[in-house]
C-alpha cells in the first residue's frame, strides 16, 4: 500500500519516442525523458532463447537499466529516490520458419514489403513493460499482448498508405492512429497498447512503485 503522504519519487520515462510520451502525459504524471543509451536491436538473437515475450521485457529492461544508470550518475538523487518506466513493443508474425520480428521500415519500398507480409493475416504485437526503483534491487515487469487481424489488401493499396502515412517509425509499418482500414479487429486492452504503453497496465506498475496516478485527462 503506496502512504500517499510521503514525497513521491520523481518519474523518468526511458523512451525517446514521442508516441509514449504523449500517452504517459495523458495520465496526468509529472515526468522527465532520457533516451537509454543501448543498441535494442542487438538483442533479437535472443528470441529463440526468451520467445517474443520474454525479448520484448528483456529489452525493457536494458532500456531502463540504462537510463538509471545515467540518472544516478549525473543527477542528485534525494531520499524519494527516483523511478524509471521502460517499454519495448515487438511485432510478431508467425511465418513457416517460426515467430519473425517486424521492425520500423528504413524505407517506403521496406515498408510496403513488410505490409504485405501482414495482408490476409493476424500478427501479435507485445508490450514489454518495466519500472525500476533506484530504492529497490528488484524491478517490476509485465507483458500486454494484442492481436491483429488484417484484410486482405492489394501491394498498391499498401503503397498508397504508405506515401500518404509515411509510418517508418512504427514496427510492421502501420499506426492505427491513421484510421487504417487494413485492420479488421484487435485483440487485447485497447489502443494505447497498440501505439506503445498500454495504459491499464503502466498505471498499476507505477502505483506499486508510489507514483500518484491521477488517471487519463
Amino acid at each position: 500500500m503506496v502512504d500517499r503522504g510521503t514525497a513521491q519519487p520523481r518519474l523518468v520515462l526511458a523512451s525517446s519516442s514521442t508516441y509514449r510520451q504523449e500517452l504517459l502525459a495523458s495520465l496526468g504524471v509529472e515526468f522527465e525523458v532520457v533516451e537509454p543509451a543501448i543498441d535494442e536491436r542487438a538483442a533479437d538473437q535472443l528470441l529463440a532463447t526468451l520467445g517474443p515475450a520474454g525479448l520484448a521485457v528483456h529489452i525493457a529492461m536494458l532500456k531502463g537499466r540504462s537510463v538509471l544508470e545515467q540518472v544516478l550518475a549525473t543527477q542528485a538523487v534525494d531520499h524519494a529516490g527516483v523511478v524509471v518506466l521502460a517499454g519495448d513493443q515487438l511485432g510478431v508474425v508467425e511465418t513457416t520458419h517460426g515467430p519473425q520480428l517486424l521492425h520500423k521500415a528504413d524505407s517506403l519500398d521496406a515498408a510496403v514489403k513488410q505490409l504485405m507480409m501482414l495482408s490476409g493475416g493476424e500478427h501479435l504485437l507485445i508490450n514489454g513493460l518495466c519500472v525500476l526503483d533506484s530504492r529497490r534491487d528488484s524491478p517490476l515487469s509485465e507483458v500486454d499482448v494484442h492481436r491483429i487481424s488484417m484484410r486482405r489488401f492489394s501491394t498498391q493499396e499498401a503503397r498508397i498508405y504508405v506515401e500518404r502515412c509515411t509510418p517508418l517509425d512504427c514496427a510492421g509499418s502501420y499506426r492505427i492512429e491513421d484510421d487504417c482500414d487494413f485492420i479488421q479487429s484487435v485483440e487485447g486492452s485497447g489502443d494505447s497498447g497498440v501505439i506503445g504503453l498500454p495504459l491499464a497496465l503502466t498505471q498499476s506498475l507505477l502505483e506499486q512503485s508510489g507514483i500518484r496516478v491521477r488517471g487519463l485527462r
